[in-house]
């Protein structure tokens, strides 16, 4: 809908005025209900996000002008920002329409990137269809990344009953949520070989990376080892130095054959930074026995 605005103006002189004066009236708005307009408002269930959760979003499409529109299509930017990263990836199956007169029904996009969606049903004028779908957030966004805003625009084409001309419509809105603070880490498992004999040596890997904004403290890994794997050391890498830990610095359970690391103490993992490595790799040397 367009507001149609008006002021006026009044120019005037009085005794002993050597200038024009002007005075300007309030200005009065008339809403213009157009034969085809839509409105769009985007919301979802969460004000924060955190790296790998879902998202709930809702897309509700209202019908303000004076004919009933159909053949309309919603384009979701997902949150695309510069440099080509794209914050959500939308979950397949997720996605629903529902009405006052249509019930809860699943869609399917026609495209996810950028995630499009194409309706066939007619929506009378005053009445709303509402999309709701879910996003993850994801698990590698740079914690330097403190916002998602994705915009949601509606187009359709509608033939005037008056004029007989195609007509095309649009109406977007955008919504943002915010990182919430905090520590995420993410672990990484290899093995330096796909096959073993009784005898062999090799090494399990370890790989610790915090993708939050802050340090995560007090960490501790465990790894239950195979039976019948023997360590024979262990290396331990961060901010780029190795070392090779002393046997007194981590544990290993004789009967179960858990490794704990390290030994009385605790960890800590700096928070995200572009450009930095802030990962731990740990590297656990032994030999398999039957």
């Amino acid at each position: 809908m367009a507001t149609i605005s008006n002021q006026a103006s009044v120019s005037y002189t009085f005794s002993g005025s050597v200038e024009t004066q002007n005075a300007l009236s309030n200005v009065s708005n008339t809403t213009l209900i157009e034969s085809f307009s839509l409105e769009v408002n985007k919301e979802s269930y969460q004000s924060n996000f955190t790296n790998g959760e879902n998202i709930t979003y809702t897309v509700k499409i209202t019908n303000t002008g004076l004919n009933t529109i159909s053949n309309f299509t919603l384009v979701d930017n997902l949150g695309e920002i510069d440099g080509g990263i794209v914050p959500l990836i939308y979950q397949a199956e997720s996605a629903r329409i529902y009405s006052e007169s249509i019930a809860i029904t699943p869609i399917t996009p026609t495209s996810v990137n950028p995630l499009t969606f194409t309706f066939d049903n007619e929506l009378p004028v005053g009445d709303s269809l509402v999309l709701s779908y879910v996003a993850t957030v994801s698990g590698s966004l740079p914690s330097t990344v403190t916002s998602i805003t994705n915009s949601a625009t509606v187009t359709s084409i509608n033939n005037n009953p008056v004029t007989r001309i195609d007509e095309t419509i649009t109406g977007d809105d955008s919504h943002t949520i915010t990182r919430e603070n905090n520590a995420e880490l993410v672990v990484t498992k290899g093995v330096s070989t796909e096959s073993v004999t009784s005898g062999d040596t090799y090494s399990y890997t370890i790989t610790i990376s915090n993708l939050g904004s802050l340090p995560a403290t007090a960490v501790v890994v465990t790894d239950t080892l195979p039976q019948g794997f023997t360590v024979l050391s262990i290396d331990f890498k961060q901010n780029g130095e190795t070392s090779t830990l002393d046997p007194s610095e981590y544990s290993i359970d004789a009967e179960t054959n858990t490794l704990t690391l390290p030994a009385g103490s605790t960890l800590e993992i700096d928070g995200y930074q572009e450009g930095v490595d802030n990962s731990v790799v740990i590297t656990i040397n032994g030999a398999y026995s039957e």
